[in-house]
């Protein structure tokens, strides 16, 4: 909590199993999610213990590749699940607070189906929850072409619709300028053997306009 000064070890319910994706709010609510499908909550002091807030119902099938806050309530979550072959779902929870470990039959009633940007079931690597406001990148694997696959929704995920990006491989990484969220930055690139493993690099394009336009921002190489 201090820059990296002092550490504290913070995997209490976390049951020794690996953490892929982690992100921490302004407000401390904690989300840390794996390539197994589990999902945790956390809140209050970051030694606190996390709640397990989804289980899998099959671990093949939905291993969680990408992971967001709501920046505008950050009790909400969204997850991208996705095997890279032919399953593929975004997930909202509402109120993470209010939600503890689900168990079989793993019925997940507090998590609500969104619907998903890509036709073609491609992973969603990235998300951006800003309110009412989604933006979700995509990337294809070993993909060396240009293509328009960072979407948005203005709607909360009802409908999607693709940005002016056009970047090698997809959309891998999001972020908003924390002051701003007009200004969005996006790295870029496709996938290789695994989700976090990148054949063809897109490089890393800045949005001022909310996603209408983008310009490229690292070098050539």
């Amino acid at each position: 909590a201090d820059g990296g000064g002092v550490w504290v070890v913070c995997n209490d319910g976390l049951y020794a199993q690996r953490v892929d994706l982690a992100a921490n709010s302004p407000a401390c609510h904690r989300y840390a999610a794996n390539r197994s499908g589990f999902v945790y909550f956390g809140g209050g002091a970051l030694g606190d213990p996390w709640t397990r807030v989804y289980r899998p119902t099959d671990p093949a099938r939905d291993s969680v590749v990408a992971l967001a806050y709501d920046s505008a309530d950050d009790k909400r979550v969204v997850v991208a699940q996705s095997n890279l072959a032919a399953t593929a779902a975004l997930l909202l929870l509402p109120d993470a607070t209010a939600v503890g470990d689900d168990a079989a039959p793993f019925a997940h009633a507090a998590w609500q189906t969104v619907a998903y940007p890509d036709a073609a079931s491609a992973p969603v690597l990235a998300l951006l929850v800003d309110g009412m406001t989604w933006y979700a990148g995509v990337a294809r694997k070993q993909n060396a072409a240009a293509s328009a696959l960072l979407y948005k929704s203005t709607n909360g995920g009802t409908s999607w619709a693709a940005t002016a990006l056009a970047a090698v491989g997809g959309v891998r990484a999001l972020a908003f300028d924390p002051s701003r969220h007009q200004t969005i930055y996006a790295g870029a690139g496709d996938y290789d053997t695994d989700a976090h493993s990148v054949a063809h690099a897109g490089g890393l394009w800045k949005s001022v306009d909310g996603g209408d336009s983008w310009s490229r921002i690292s070098t050539p190489n």
